[in-house]
Order: structure tokens, then sequence, then C-alpha cells
């Protein structure tokens, strides 16, 4: 009698165990850069964005996330070309993947930083908009989406889909070319979709890789951090052509030196699309990283170096909270390290002192030149000023910095 309801027990267990519904799947994947700029000793130095209208007009800043807020009342904001800081994070995407409709908790924090652009709209941010925000403290950063949904692309109607378009060849499209899923955020304004949640923002911290540039396509480079960089790319564009050395892991020293040859871009894409795969990112996903930052990474002038951070680096700096917990949360941070070489420094001495040349178009080319370098140009030019004895060289890259500040 025993052994028969043992027996009809284990039987119970059994069907238990196979009508028990499968957990849902939830893998959470996620792109994207930190930049720096350095001068060619290695040194960090502050900077302004310089950038503010390089996203689709859809895309939410803090003043437009405050307008939704009716009891928030302010006659002006800041501008975040003003603002002044060591590194910059550059789109990160966060992509979902189900295999059922999910309703979500998410919250990403950046202490040390401020969060300035996202998409889509967020039930709260923080540090708490000022009545009159002209420059908000940086730290204590935080978006909060509240309750979202994500959709599997062929669970959701395509009658009921709303993302917002964007114009053909604008970056931020490519990194919609994935198969994730279709992220869900409703609030008192209405309905807002999109294929990933998107944030961007500026913060004072170092990041872990140091390279010193010792001159003649030689450099040096230090990882300070606990964990390894698993591969990093040290490109140099000029005129439009490239030339770039891979390397692989960096421990804590490691030497580079550039080819003499120019390459092939598509060579140098492929390579990163590689490496990024290996990294954990899907190909798709990696596809769409190197093709929304093909044109700044790999287009726009001057020395840099690409490397792929440690998780562990981007879980402390950025805290990222998904209710409910990730069966997989993978994090891909690209650093990009622009530094300054000897060779340049001196051409902006030279270019300095062409400014006090007796021959107007001589004075106009040196400045086309100098105000070319963009949003590194203030940083390069109080670098360079620093570092030299003569006075009418100093003079002019402050006349040049008075300039740029006054045309933003």
């Amino acid at each position: 009698m025993r052994k028969r309801v043992a027996f009809c027990g284990m039987l119970l267990v059994a069907s238990l165990a196979i009508a028990e519904p499968k957990p849902a799947k939830l893998i959470v994947h996620e792109w994207g850069t930190f930049t720096n700029f350095a001068g060619s000793d290695g040194v960090y130095l502050d900077y302004r964005p310089l950038i503010g209208s390089d996203l689709p007009e859809f895309i939410f800043d803090r003043e437009k996330q405050a307008r939704l807020d009716q009891t928030l009342r302010f006659s002006r904001m800041f501008l975040k070309v003003s603002l002044v800081t060591r590194s910059r994070m550059e789109t990160p995407v966060t992509y979902f993947y189900t295999d059922v409709p999910m309703p979500l908790q998410v919250r990403v924090d950046f202490p040390q930083g401020l969060l300035t652009e996202f998409y889509p709209p967020v039930k709260a941010m923080g540090p708490v908009i000022g009545s009159n925000e002209l420059k908000p403290s940086i730290g204590k950063g935080f978006l909060d989406w509240g309750p979202i949904t994500v959709f599997p692309p062929a669970q959701l109607e395509t009658s009921r889909r709303r993302i917002p378009a964007v114009q053909a060849g604008d970056p931020y499209a490519a990194a919609r070319e994935t198969d994730s899923d279709i992220v869900w955020a409703t609030n008192v304004t209405g309905n807002y979709m999109e294929k990933f949640l998107f944030y961007r923002g500026v913060g004072n911290f170092d990041l872990p890789v140091k390279m010193q540039s010792v001159g003649k396509d030689r450099f040096q480079i230090t990882n300070s951090g606990t964990d390894a960089i698993h591969a990093a790319f040290l490109v140099q564009v000029t005129g439009g052509k490239v030339r770039f050395a891979r390397m692989g892991r960096i421990d804590k020293e490691r030497t580079a030196m550039l080819p003499a040859n120019f390459q092939s871009l598509d060579d140098l894409s492929k390579a990163m699309v590689k490496d990024l795969i290996a990294e954990g990112l899907y190909e798709k996903e990696a596809l769409a990283m190197v093709n929304t930052w093909k044109s700044s990474w790999f287009g726009e002038e001057g020395t840099r170096l690409l490397y792929l951070l440690p998780q562990s680096f981007t879980d402390k700096e950025l805290p990222l909270n998904i209710v409910p917990k990730p069966g997989e949360c993978l994090r891909v941070m690209v650093g990009r390290l622009e530094t300054l070489t000897p060779e340049m420094e001196s051409r902006i001495a030279q270019l300095l002192g062409q400014l006090s040349a007796a021959d107007c178009g001589e004075r106009e080319e040196a400045t086309r030149q100098l105000k070319w370098m963009g949003r590194f140009a203030e940083p390069a030019l109080q670098r360079v000023s620093r570092e030299v004895s003569n006075e009418e060289v100093r003079f002019q890259a402050e006349t040049i910095l008075a300039m740029l500040r006054a045309e933003d």
C-alpha cells in the first residue's frame, strides 16, 4: 500500500513539473560610447560637447521633459554646449528581447554625471530641475522610465506601431536595424514607442585607460583598471584617409604604433564588428553600433584610441536597474580617447603664431584651421597655450578661445 501511495505521489510531482509554465525570456543588450580628450602627455582635458542638434527632433532633453510636468515653472534652461566636463557619454541604446509581451521597470543612474538627452520620456529624472536652470550640477543624475512594456515585433500589430520617423541617412536610424523588441512607454501626454531605450550625458570621472603620444606614430597605453581591456584600435584619420592598428588584450601596459600606409575603412569596420561580436553583441547589434558611429569614429580628423571597456566599469559608473531581473544583461561600451600628438601640438602653436602675420589671407587660413578642430579646439588651444613660453602665441590662443565661446 505504501509503495502505491509513493508511486502516486511521484506521478503527481512529475505532472506538476510538466504543467509548470516556462519562465518568460528576458535578454538585455546595451552599447554606447564614453569620449575623452587628452594632451600628448596623456592627461585628460575638460571640454564642452559643442554638439546640441545632432539628434532627431523628437528626442527629449531636461527642458522638454520638464514641460510635461505642469507644476514646474522656469524662465530659461541651460544649453548643453555650455557644460565643461571631462567625459561625454554618447548614445547608449538598450535593447530588449522577450518571447512574450512583458511589463518592466527600468532606471539608470549616473552618480558622477548628468543625463541630458533620452527617449522615450521618463517618469522621473534627477537632479531635480531648477526654476531657472542655467547650469545644472554634474552628479547624482538618473532617469527612471517607470513602467514600460516590451513587445516582440511579431506580437504587436503593424497598425499599432508608432515609432517616430527619421530622415534618410540619419545615424540614429542605424541603431534600429536589429531584431530587438519594441519598447512602449505611456504617460499623461500619450504613447511613445522605439526599438530601444536611448540616453546620453556628460560627466566628471576618469576612465581606466591613459595614452601618451611620444611622437612619430608611437604611443604608450596604460590600463589602470582591475580588469583587462579585451581589444583596442589605434586610429588616425588624415584628409579622409585612415591608418589603424588593432591590439588584443591590454592588462596593464602596451606600446602601440600606427602603420606607415593608409588602410581600408571597410577593413577597420569589419575588424571592430568582429570584436564587438566576440564581446557578446549580436551581429546586427554590432553592425548597428559601427554604422551609427562610423562617420565619427572613422571620419573625424584626428588620432584616437577606441577600446572595449570592461562591463564591471560600466556597471559601477552607470548602474542599470531592470525589474524583473533579466536572464542576461550585456553592456558593451567603447571608450573613445581623442589625443593630441606632439606633432599636432607643434602645428597648433605654429598656427597661433600665424595669427600675427601681416598677410590677411594667412591669418584667415590659420583661424580656419584652428576652428576646424570643432569641440576639441578649446582643450587643444588651452593645452598648447599652457606649454609654450611665447607670450604672443598665448595671447592669440586666448583670442581664438574667446571667439569660439562667443559663437556658441
